[in-house]
């Protein structure tokens, strides 16, 4: 396990055991993608290519969300 995986994982169980996260095994959980920056990143690419914009109407409003 390199270094990152384990400091990614350490974070998890830290902030799992605080309650700020919760375990998700839904459609829509994501998987976390370690990648070298200054920053993290989580890639959300899997999940952004299963939703649409007309998954985020509701049946029978006519509202939606507004994507500029």
């Amino acid at each position: 396990m390199s270094l990152a995986t384990t400091v990614v994982a350490e974070v998890a169980k830290e902030i799992l055991k605080a309650g700020v996260i919760e375990p998700a095994t839904g459609l829509w959980s994501s998987l976390v993608v370690e990648v070298r920056k200054q920053t993290w990143l989580i890639d959300y690419r899997k999940r952004n290519a299963a939703t649409r914009i007309d998954d985020t109407r509701h049946a029978g409003s006519s509202s939606s969300l507004q994507y500029e």
